[in-house]
């Protein structure tokens, strides 16, 4: 629901944004993140949450005109629909990007970062295997993510481009269990700590770390510089 009301606010600027996206070899990218719903919840039942208003959400983009474009045509409309859901826009705010040329950043995920493999099983049938932050492939996988969004872009990552990744604070309730229509989705949140080439901090900063960024996974908030 999250996804298609930001697709509707910025279609008029970036219209092939949702059908066409950014290539990179057989990868497309849609080469934007968003939080989850921030707000009071009062109580969730029958697969329902029932939210004390106001609702915050966060999204971010390294493209041209998509911050702009969104906030603008989101204070522009008396109503928003959310799903079913018509809202009552009440601000939007552009915020400044931060430093980006700090080699270590202490974040926080407010998305679940999914970094996942797909293979074929014994009988042929795709699987798909979640990463833990702890495993390796965790990191390397995120690291080339990251490549191929800058490729996408337009961008060349130098050779001696570092990234890496190590959880700070990250707990077994950190791990949040997403169905995307019907697929199933597996994902943590937590608090991490990144060292990484400022060119890649600044992709993970506007596009998310790992995959599956404009379904809502991945976006992560600086939250010290200490």
């Amino acid at each position: 629901m999250v996804q298609g009301m930001i697709y509707s606010l910025i279609e008029k600027e970036i219209p092939n944004l949702h059908n066409l996206g950014y290539s990179s070899g057989k990868r497309k990218f849609r080469l934007f993140v968003f939080s989850r719903l921030i707000g009071r919840v009062l109580s969730v039942k029958n697969q329902t949450i029932y939210f004390n208003p106001p609702l915050e959400i966060l999204v971010s983009s390294p493209l041209k005109y998509f911050a702009s474009a969104m906030a603008n045509n989101f204070m522009m409309e008396k109503t928003v629909r959310l799903g079913k859901h018509e809202l009552s826009p009440e601000s939007a705010v552009l915020l400044p990007n931060p430093d980006f040329d700090k080699d270590e950043n202490k974040i926080k995920a407010l998305s679940p970062i999914t970094v996942y493999s797909t293979f074929k099983g014994p009988r042929g049938k795709s699987k798909t295997y979640f990463y833990h932050p702890l495993e390796p492939e965790f990191e390397e996988l995120i690291k080339n993510n990251l490549t191929k969004k800058a490729n996408a872009l337009g961008i060349e990552v130098p050779k001696d481009a570092w990234f890496n990744i190590k959880d700070i604070k990250v707990k077994n309730k950190d791990q949040k269990i997403v169905y995307y229509g019907d697929t199933l989705i597996k994902g943590w949140l937590g608090l991490y700590k990144i060292c990484a080439h400022p060119l890649l901090f600044e992709l993970a900063y506007h596009t998310g770390l790992g995959s599956k960024n404009p379904q809502g996974f991945g976006m992560i908030e600086l939250i010290d510089r200490n």
